[in-house]
């Protein structure tokens, strides 16, 4: 079999009821050249018996893999060491994107396919009634890192997330022992060190939340992963921030590495930026804690 230009990759847990949809829009696009890679994290519902019967329909490419439950972060590791395709997606079983959007990232892709700077494409995000999902992205083809899309240029709200999987392979989510949850903005924010994105402003992913995804729960998350998000708030301090940001910033660092057990020694040891772990923040950080240490 020719290798697919993108992998599509959908992460699902006992969503056997809604994933239906994700599968017909992808029947639907009008460009097939990919393979669909669908890490199940565990499931417990009849996930499995759904994605034997489509693999054996043989309508379009399907790499159906199972895992222990262990986190969206994990899963996505395991899609990005097996995918085949040039460009990678990853398309939650809540989400589809438009019927031609493969058609658009392809135009964009063999625009700026050969500029080592471009790790990928973002593209606008719509509900399911058309409504834009934050703000729109600034400006068409134009290239700047993720992180200054949002910290610079004030985009907000969730963006389709189009990566090379040659970059995504030198960027993993980091894993650790009985966490199970990795903020997407500690890969986003690696890559941005390096590379920089085009714009697609155009609305082709389609996001529709569920009540029981991720972004409905994803304070308690970070609460239930803090040496994770630890890392995260560290990793910011990479990155320019106001006075106020770096204080606020270092002040949760102290706190989530404290949810994670680590000394105080060990988080001025491993703070990035010590300057700004000072008294101040680390009283502040520690009130933090003591505010949110029984909320997991």
């Amino acid at each position: 079999m020719e290798t697919p230009l993108f992998s599509i990759f959908t992460p699902t847990y006992n969503r056997a009821n809604a994933i239906n949809r994700t599968y017909e829009h992808l029947l639907a696009q009008t460009l097939q050249d990919f393979e669909w890679i669908v890490v199940d994290d565990g499931s417990t519902d009849h996930t499995e018996e759904l994605f034997r019967k489509w693999i054996g329909e043989n309508r379009i490419q399907i790499v159906y893999v199972r895992q222990e439950n262990g986190g969206k972060h994990r899963a996505f590791n395991k899609a990005v060491g097996i995918a085949k395709g040039e460009i990678f997606i990853c398309m939650d079983s809540d989400d589809y994107y438009r019927e031609d959007a493969l058609e658009v990232i392809r135009t964009y892709h063999l625009k700026h396919k050969d500029n080592p700077q471009v790790a990928g494409f973002s593209c606008n995000s719509l509900d399911p009634q058309g409504n834009l999902i934050g703000t729109s992205l600034p400006e068409d083809n134009l290239l700047c890192s993720h992180y200054d899309l949002y910290y610079s240029l004030s985009v907000k709200g969730d963006k389709g997330l189009i990566y090379y999987t040659r970059v995504l392979k030198e960027y993993p989510f980091p894993e650790f022992e009985n966490e199970k949850f990795v903020t997407e903005a500690i890969v986003l924010n690696r890559i941005s060190l390096h590379y920089k994105v085009c714009c697609i402003k155009q609305g082709l992913e389609i996001k529709e939340y569920q009540k029981d995804g991720l972004s409905s729960k994803y304070t308690r998350l970070c609460l239930w992963s803090p040496e994770g998000y630890a890392l995260y708030l560290n990793e910011l301090n990479c990155f320019a921030q106001s006075f106020v940001g770096y204080v606020m910033n270092a002040a949760r660092y102290v706190k989530f590495g404290l949810l994670a057990r680590k000394s105080p020694k060990t988080i001025w040891r491993e703070a990035i930026n010590r300057r700004w772990v000072f008294v101040g923040s680390f009283l502040l950080g520690v009130l933090l804690y003591l505010r949110d240490r029984n909320k997991r």
